[in-house]
């Protein structure tokens, strides 16, 4: 996903619906409408934007969203002096705008920290990229100013697996596979537990990401997503965890890596228990087997413990801190926590 920097002069363009628009997104969520992007034709379906206001001050970022198409060509009519001109427009959904009186702008003078400050936001051209630290920046920086949303929806796409586009694809996005999932597992996060309502009141109410249990690129061509059986509830955190490092993780994993995490000491790099684990905190797997250094001597229990997997026999202890615990499955390794 691309982010592109789309621009609004109110001398050129007189924004009428402005606070119809800016009231929508406030009640429901989001709002569509269309945008002009100059000569650009590369963003696409799924591709992140920002709106500048520039001409007249106050000048800065006063909304944010997804593209909902790509761009295709029309008729200027809302600029007098390029009136009958051909540009490029695209369908977009705001998830968040600043009303007609700009109590909510993010200022310019804002944006000139870091590699924010190497992005041209004077610019008098819509649709320019904005480099991914840049973008990174400025969504931290642009959810802390509109209230704390650091995770927004997305805008609807075809959820059909033979979509040429994998934006296209995404069947998180479209709204309507979104409420069918909320309604059949709720808006609390199917990982972790954290439940929007519960941290932000009203105002989280119903809000919840929504995560395709597999990639929809490793099923058949004709493969149609089913809304109850293939999506999940997630939070914005648990979400991005789900998609890390390039691979999609399944949830019975992700919520071992987040009931394991208790394990982990950041500090020596490595899980670490006071008792034997129920489950491997990085995959789940069940049971995990104690590790004997010491030599063991034959004997009926020890080969029923070898078999169900309980005990695996790790021959001599080595430094003293050895590990005491491992998993068959995936071979992580958990230490004896020491007593304070």
């Amino acid at each position: 996903m691309t982010t592109y920097l789309l621009a609004w002069n109110p001398v050129r363009f007189e924004w009428s619906d402005l606070a119809e628009a800016a009231e929508t997104v406030r009640r429901e969520g989001s709002c569509e409408d269309s945008w002009s992007c100059g000569r650009v034709k590369r963003i696409r379906a799924g591709d992140r934007f920002f709106l500048i206001r520039l001409g007249l001050e106050p000048r800065g970022i006063v909304a944010s969203g997804y593209a909902l198409t790509a761009p295709e060509p029309d008729v200027i009519d809302w600029d007098a002096s390029r009136k009958g001109q051909v540009t490029n427009y695209i369908k977009v959904r705001y998830d968040a705008l600043v009303g007609p009186d700009m109590d909510g702008i993010l200022p310019l003078a804002a944006l000139d920290q870091g590699a924010l400050a190497e992005v041209h936001w004077s610019t008098q051209q819509s649709g320019i990229t904005i480099k991914d630290e840049a973008a990174e920046l400025l969504e931290e920086l642009w959810a802390e100013h509109v209230g704390g949303q650091a995770q927004l929806p997305l805008p609807r796409v075809t959820a059909r697996a033979n979509e040429p586009d994998s934006a296209a694809r995404d069947a998180c996005a479209d709204p309507v596979a979104r409420s069918a999932c909320i309604e059949m597992y709720g808006s609390v996060c199917a990982v972790c537990g954290f439940d929007f309502e519960r941290n932000y009141g009203e105002w989280g109410g119903g809000y919840i990401e929504v995560h395709n249990v597999a990639p929809l690129a490793s099923r058949a061509k004709d493969y149609e997503v089913d809304q109850a059986r293939d999506l999940i509830p997630l939070c914005g955190n648990c979400h991005a965890m789900a998609h890390h490092r390039g691979e999609v993780l399944g949830v019975r994993l992700l919520q071992a890596k987040v009931a394991g995490s208790g394990m982990w000491n950041p500090d020596r790099r490595r899980y670490e228990a006071p008792d034997r684990p129920s489950a491997c905190p990085s995959c789940g797997h069940s049971p995990v087997a104690e590790i004997r250094h010491r030599l063991m001597a034959p004997s009926a229990q020890l080969e029923g413990e070898l078999r169900e997997g309980t005990a695996v026999l790790g021959g001599c202890e080595i430094s003293g801190d050895d590990p005491r615990w491992t998993c068959a499955a995936c071979s992580t390794q958990i230490y004896k926590q020491a007593q304070e």
